[in-house]
């Protein structure tokens, strides 16, 4: 990773740990993926994804096939302030893209014609698999918005990604019902809500996941 002082430190701890939580994610997934592409494949392409923070005040996040790497701006870091959760999700999201372009996007199940409902809900797996706040998703939204509201630069790209700013409450219910689905499934995925639930939403009702 690279990036200009003193935007190293952080977000490269936090990506690590959503790597390793993807690559765990990916494994699970092997007696779900297709026979040509195989889940350890995947999981090495994800541990060779880099991760760079480049100096721009804009609000931008993408990830690059040319030099495999997920960028980020200093303007999207200093948005998120200190909540990690919100700067995993994002990160997922970028190298969901990347994998997606390694294996192709599905044309089947409940994500086909749909890269960006896929993108988060690896984010959102991300985080519940890698211990972080599975908040983190809505809070990336939310400050997104409000950065859009307050007219700050953020890059058009990312508007046209997130589909900022009419299109975030669909997107929130597609990555809820996610949660609902996932964490009524079987093992491993259940076990992971389960203690995600308990860790950071202990008094949340039964009902709810």
């Amino acid at each position: 990773m690279s990036a200009p002082a003193p935007y190293d430190r952080r977000p490269f701890d936090v990506g690590v740990k959503a790597r390793s939580a993807g690559v765990s994610l990916v494994m699970d997934a092997d007696p779900y993926m297709d026979e040509e592409v195989t889940a350890p494949q995947v999981a090495g392409y994800i541990s060779r994804m880099g991760l760079v923070v480049d100096g721009d005040a804009a609000i931008k996040a993408s990830y690059n096939p040319t030099d495999n790497k997920i960028h980020l701006s200093t303007g999207l870091v200093e948005m998120l302030g200190t909540n990690d959760a919100a700067l995993a999700f994002v990160i997922a999201h970028m190298s969901a893209h990347g994998v997606m372009r390694f294996i192709g996007a599905p044309d089947t199940g409940p994500f086909a014609n749909d890269p960006e409902g896929l993108a988060d809900a690896v984010g959102e797996g991300t985080l519940l698999r890698g211990g972080f706040d599975p908040g983190g998703a809505a809070d990336f939204f939310a400050r997104l918005l409000y950065a859009v509201q307050q007219g700050l630069n953020v890059d058009n790209g990312l508007r046209i990604e997130f589909a900022l700013p009419n299109g975030i409450p669909t997107r929130l219910q597609k990555l809820w019902g996610f949660v609902q689905n996932g964490c009524g499934a079987g093992q491993p995925f259940r076990d992971t809500c389960l203690a995600a639930r308990k860790y950071w939403h202990p008094h949340n009702p039964v009902n709810v996941p």
